[in-house]
């Protein structure tokens, strides 16, 4: 799934999970929507362990959602 159709089904926002246990739900309208979904794992780091997380998945619970500041 690209960011592009990720989109066009609801959610702007993405879950990424760390091997060491943490979880964040990033914004990710500042990224191409050509860009794969599982592909956004490899833009970021953990601030914890500084690992790259494990998965990135489309985060549903967001859908359809107008959240601002993220």
């Amino acid at each position: 799934m690209t960011l592009a159709n990720m989109r066009e089904n609801g959610t702007r926002f993405v879950d990424l999970w760390c091997q060491c246990g943490r979880h964040v739900t990033i914004n990710v309208d500042h990224l191409s929507g050509k860009e794969k979904v599982p592909a956004v794992r490899e833009r970021y780091r953990c601030i914890e362990c500084g690992q790259r997380p494990r998965s990135s998945v489309p985060s549903w619970s967001r859908a359809d959602r107008k959240v601002s500041g993220l």
